[in-house]
């Protein structure tokens, strides 16, 4: 046995180790993630955060308390074209711009949003620095009424008391709102760099300071070209879900037509079913905390929103694409068998619960191997394009794994499921059912390596994060073409 697998995988192995080192060599220079450095947990920022308000006097233990992490995507791009990956890391760890931060807020959960009379926010950097802070009251509130300069002089001092240090910043305007029964003042401190936005703001309600923010943002041509590329993204991901939608029809309608003629079964595929939305289930359940982060719908709170988008997406997507996954195995399982039956070898195994049979272990052993293979490739090639080419790799941040309950699980049960399903639908089911009809194989994996290039944007997140629309594209075909081409 061990002599076979050497025969089988003395190469293999080796590439996957040499693709494991390779990865974690350039993490730094491959990927913004590198740039998190989590320093405090989620529980431990809201008792930071916490802590913050009650030496500020505000007292707010009745109210909902809620905490994600939110990523600036853009400024990282900024710097990245400005300083390289490695250095735009390193100074997004540094802790100074808050391009990684914590948004801790309070609110009355009974109340819609219009109807809360106070409303609270903290701002902290991963380590736990204070970098913003907001007490959002209803404007009919009375409070003593100050003049501008009194009002500058407060925000001034409050600023100096959270380590904001002004030097470097001039006032660059002031603006005044009459309340019913009290006047607010806005002053915003800005640097005089002008390819970005680096600000200061601090707002005075009355005779309080209500809150003040450190913010930093691209400006000029890069924000307009930025734009422009996030517009196109988009209507590239409503694209993709648009393929994903149509294939869902396909697959369902192919099932329908099928088992009326008595030519698949569902036993197996209910079981597919009830795993996968299992492992649903219990990541939404896990990702929780950050369920519907913003997201508006009318005037409900964020604690009811969260509600609403957890049922929407446990009761109405995932059933959606557990339902494509029970057609797709159904009508995929009863193709494979009669096209290449030892191909379900190892599948069959896991589902008799027969774990250490010699065609599950080299399956795993093969999806591992090739698995780190491409992923210290990657990260080479992402290298070398950032480093050589100049080339931005955008990604929209952690994807709730630092927020949810456990934060080690939730990328786990993500990838777990998102594999099943394009190993389900876009192999067992396309290729299987191409080589049933065509009699060969390769237009299967070609089919279905286009199609998955196209709906990729929507189920799954390149490593890294996204290198240019064209690359990425590029990447996407070829992982395919290399994952599908195993299936030969």
């Amino acid at each position: 046995m061990e002599q076979t697998l050497v025969r089988k995988y003395g190469l293999l192995l080796p590439a996957a180790v040499a693709g494991a080192v390779v990865f974690v060599v350039l993490l730094t220079r491959t990927t913004p993630l590198a740039s998190f450095n989590l320093t405090h947990g989620r529980t431990e920022i809201m008792g930071l955060a916490h802590a913050y308000l009650k030496g500020l006097g505000y007292h707010v233990r009745d109210l909902q308390q809620d905490a994600w992490l939110d990523f600036d995507p853009t400024s990282h791009a900024y710097l990245q074209h400005r300083y390289g990956m490695e250095r735009a890391n390193e100074i997004a760890r540094g802790d100074s711009l808050p391009l990684v931060a914590w948004d801790v807020t309070w609110y009355d959960r009974s109340a819609t949003k219009s109807q809360n009379k106070e409303m609270f926010r903290v701002l902290l950097s991963p380590a736990g620095r204070i970098l913003g802070f907001e007490h959002t009251i209803l404007d009919s509130v009375a409070l003593p009424s100050i003049g501008l300069e009194e009002a500058r002089a407060r925000a001034e001092r409050f600023l100096h008391a959270q380590h904001v240090d002004l030097s470097s910043y001039y006032l660059r305007n002031s603006s005044d709102i009459k309340q019913v029964h009290r006047v607010d003042y806005r002053f915003v401190w800005a640097t005089r760099d002008s390819s970005v936005e680096s600000t200061v703001w601090a707002r005075v309600q009355g005779d309080e300071v209500g809150g003040f923010q450190i913010t930093f943002a691209p400006a000029g041509e890069f924000q307009r070209g930025y734009t422009q590329i996030t517009t196109t993204a988009t209507l590239l991901v409503t694209a993709s879900f648009a393929v994903v939608f149509l294939l869902f029809f396909y697959i369902v309608i192919l099932f329908l037509k099928k088992y009326h003629e008595g030519e698949v079964g569902t036993a197996t595929g209910i079981r597919v079913f009830i795993g996968l939305f299992a492992v649903a289930l219990v990541a939404a359940i896990n990702d929780y905390p950050i369920m519907g982060r913003g997201t508006g719908v009318g005037d409900l709170n964020q604690f009811t929103v969260r509600l609403v988008v957890f049922v929407m997406t446990v009761f109405i997507l995932h059933v959606f694409l557990n339902v494509m996954a029970f057609a797709g195995w159904s009508v995929g399982e009863s193709s494979s068998r009669s096209a290449w039956p030892r191909k379900m070898a190892g599948v069959d195994s896991a589902l008799t619960n027969k774990f250490f049979t010699v065609e599950l272990s080299e399956g795993i052993i093969r999806g591992y191997c090739w698995g780190l293979i491409l992923l210290g490739a990657w990260a080479a090639v992402i290298a070398l394009m950032a480093a050589y080419a100049h080339v931005l790799v955008v990604d929209v941040g952690a994807q709730g794994t630092p927020d949810a309950y456990v934060p080690a699980l939730q990328p786990v049960l993500e990838g777990l499921g998102v594999a099943a399903f394009a190993e389900i639908v876009f192999r067992l089911f396309l290729i299987s059912y191409i080589k049933e009809k065509s009699r060969r194989t390769w237009p299967g994996v070609l089919v279905s390596t286009l199609l998955w290039t196209l709906a990729a944007m929507t189920l799954w997140d390149l490593p890294f994060g996204q290198p240019g629309l064209v690359y990425s594209f590029v990447a996407l075909f070829l992982f395919g073409l290399i994952c599908f081409s195993d299936t030969i």
